[in-house]
């Protein structure tokens, strides 16, 4: 143990260097699409998670070395996927996809977050070495009672039934010559930790599906639960990802009928900033994303300074930063995670009485 705690703190060390690099060269990828941007920053950050959690796990290696928090589930199972599928982009053959609605936008568990990464990280890995020959791989997420049910399905081989008993047992592996048996019994151990359990289904030729409970928490302050506009309020859409703009407006279309669907699609702050000083509309509802290459200042600094705290939601995918985080509290500002744009469910304000 000694042995790897110093092996452990060496290749932290040796880490952080070139995530330096990796750091301050993300600030200079304006040219690169939003998504792609995204996905180089979410995956330096999972990087600095784990060198940090190298150093913390130096004397010993053990589940207790990152703090459970509350964490919106579909983001952390769509980060994982995301990665998995530039992982496996050579195999064509392979599909890797998530199913998420609307049900799924708002669910909540107390996990920790390094820990339920590497999880499902493992747990789709093997379900890629499950189909050599090609096939699908799923994350579902959904409610189950009291619960959060995470499913990951493949359409691999299978495993027969007679040796699921001993998966998720320390040392028990299947169909891996070089397999420690370590993936199952960490995922198992860790469910079990946050309150959970695991369990494994599967059939010879059918393919396999390893199902994770977890009881629900309660959401963070920050977190909006529906987006509530009446059906004569104006929609303000500030962002420069014009594939956002097309999500909000295919929203909207749906909710509202086209008579009275009132959008307005704005790129910059500045254009905000000339509607608000033109219009001042303050029944307006505004969605406003937090960072615009090429400005100084941020979606949250504007709606301060035009005072529109009240009827601004702030949609970003920066939205796990704290800072970020603090200023939408202090504000009593919502936001949404921009990845569930898609998702977060739309309703008719109630009327006044």
């Amino acid at each position: 143990q000694r042995a790897l705690g110093q092996l452990a703190q060496q290749v932290a060390h040796d880490i952080r260097s070139p995530l330096s690099a990796l750091a301050a060269a993300t600030d200079g990828l304006a040219e690169v699409p939003e998504q792609n941007r995204l996905l180089i920053r979410g995956a330096v950050s999972r990087i600095q998670d784990i060198a940090n959690e190298l150093i913390a796990k130096r004397k010993e290696m053990d589940l207790k070395s990152d703090v459970p928090s509350v964490q919106l589930l579909s983001s952390l199972i769509e980060t994982i996927i995301s990665e998995k599928r530039m992982q496996r982009r050579q195999r064509i053959d392979i599909h890797i996809e998530t199913k998420l609605d609307e049900s799924s936008y708002g669910l909540f568990g107390l996990v920790q977050p390094n820990i339920l990464k590497t999880v499902l990280s493992n747990i789709l890995d093997n379900a890629v070495d499950a189909m050599p020959k090609g096939g699908e791989a799923y994350v579902c997420l959904k409610e189950k009672g009291e619960n959060i049910e995470i499913s990951v399905e493949d359409t691999g081989s299978g495993i027969s039934k007679d040796l699921i008993p001993e998966l998720g047992q320390r040392g028990k592996s299947f169909n891996k010559p070089n397999g420690s048996g370590l993936g199952l019994f960490h995922a198992r151990m860790s469910l079990e930790a946050w309150g959970g359990s695991l369990s494994v289904h599967s059939e010879l030729g059918r393919g396999t599906q390893v199902r994770m409970l977890l009881p629900k928490a309660t959401p963070p302050r920050w977190f909006v639960p529906n987006i509530e506009v009446s059906s004569d309020q104006p929609i303000v859409i500030v962002d420069d990802d014009v594939n956002i703009h097309q999500i909000w407006h295919s929203r909207f279309a749906k909710t509202h009928s086209k008579a009275r669907l009132n959008l307005f699609h704005f790129s910059t702050l500045k254009q905000l900033s000339d509607w608000k000083a033109a219009d001042g509309n303050k029944k307006a509802l505004c969605l406003i994303d937090y960072e615009f290459l090429g400005e100084e200042k941020n979606g949250l600094s504007l709606i301060e300074a035009l005072g529109i705290e009240d009827q601004s939601i702030l949609v970003t995918s920066r939205y796990e930063e704290p800072a970020i985080i603090e200023g939408c509290l202090s504000k009593n500002i919502g936001l949404v995670p921009k990845t569930m744009a898609g998702f977060v469910p739309i309703v008719e304000a109630p009327h006044a009485v």
